[in-house]
């Protein structure tokens, strides 16, 4: 048997696996959250997505993670008029199943997709100093001045995303900007304990699947991050796709990553994985540490714009 057959079987394995093995455990999973989202009502309590009147500028780690944490609210801002910028902070190029240059032509073909005006810093991952970094985001935050920035999550366990949200906190402070901050999720939810502004994505959940399918390399990563779509979508009862984001004032944000650092350990969330049999742990570790952290950005601001 040759590499390539043999390839293609494992291949064929995996899908099998994920059609018969996956699928009852999700639906189970997701009516969890539809039973949870009933009792609780957390759709109650997030403010609606509005156009932001003004310039968007969201703040990516790495190529994807625009698409998968704020893909469709991109296209919406775009549709509605506002003048979007996205930032890709780093090449991606630690990925094992791609190359930096196949990354960067994989985020070309997302942007044609959702739109916006594009830039890529191209930090080499992992191995970017922080105050270059620093400052060539402040560099962009100078230019565009945002009055709303889509920012990655300090609620996260990916050493690289929680790098360049402190690199960002650092650099709005530098700019002395006070834009309206959105923080989205990737792989760690937000959960409802955080999460106060919420995005229906309606036509825009197709955009986003189209641009998602572009990062042919990332499937095996992004599979994962779509069953928390699909989870939160039950959990706040909305007839389609939605975006979580938590909403707050830049102060806010620049505490948010300073208590963040003063953490000892090991960072206390969970990211969704590739197998469903633990699906519902990434939003029960770190409550503790979510509500430490909640506590430290008071006082908070949740009234959406």
């Amino acid at each position: 048997m040759g590499f390539g057959q043999k390839r293609q079987e494992e291949q064929g394995f995996r899908a099998l696996r994920r059609t018969v093995l996956f699928r009852p455990i999700e639906a189970l999973w997701s009516a969890v959250f539809a039973v949870v989202g009933s009792a609780a009502h957390p759709a109650r309590r997030v403010g609606r997505w509005s156009p932001a009147r003004g310039r968007v500028l969201v703040v990516a780690p790495h190529p994807d993670d625009e698409t998968l944490g704020c893909g469709g609210t991109i296209a919406l801002h775009g549709r509605a008029g506002d003048e979007v910028v996205v930032l890709i902070v780093t090449d991606g190029g630690a990925s094992r199943a791609a190359t930096h240059s196949q990354r960067a032509a994989e985020s070309a073909g997302a942007a044609v997709t959702i739109g916006g005006t594009w830039h890529r810093l191209a930090l080499p991952e992992g191995a970017w100093r922080f105050p270059e970094g620093r400052e060539q985001i402040r560099r962009v935050l100078a230019k565009y001045r945002p009055d709303l920035l889509y920012a990655p999550s300090g609620i996260d366990y990916h050493p690289e995303h929680v790098r360049v949200a402190r690199a960002l906190a650092a650099a709005l402070g530098e700019a002395g900007l006070e834009p309206r901050v959105r923080v989205y999720e990737v792989g760690v939810p937000l959960t409802p304990l955080l999460a106060n502004h919420l995005v229906e994505l309606g036509a825009a959940a197709d955009l986003k699947a189209r641009a998602l399918a572009a990062y042919a390399s990332q499937q095996g990563a992004i599979r994962p991050i779509r069953r928390l779509h699909r989870y939160n979508r039950r959990l706040y009862g909305a007839g389609g796709e939605v975006e979580i984001f938590w909403e707050m004032p830049a102060p806010s944000y620049a505490r948010l990553l300073a208590a963040g650092e003063q953490r000892v350990g090991r960072f206390p969330f969970r990211g969704i994985r590739e197998r469903p049999f633990g699906d519902l742990l990434p939003f029960l570790v770190g409550l503790n540490e979510r509500s430490r952290l909640r506590a430290a950005c008071a006082p908070l601001d949740d009234t959406a714009t």
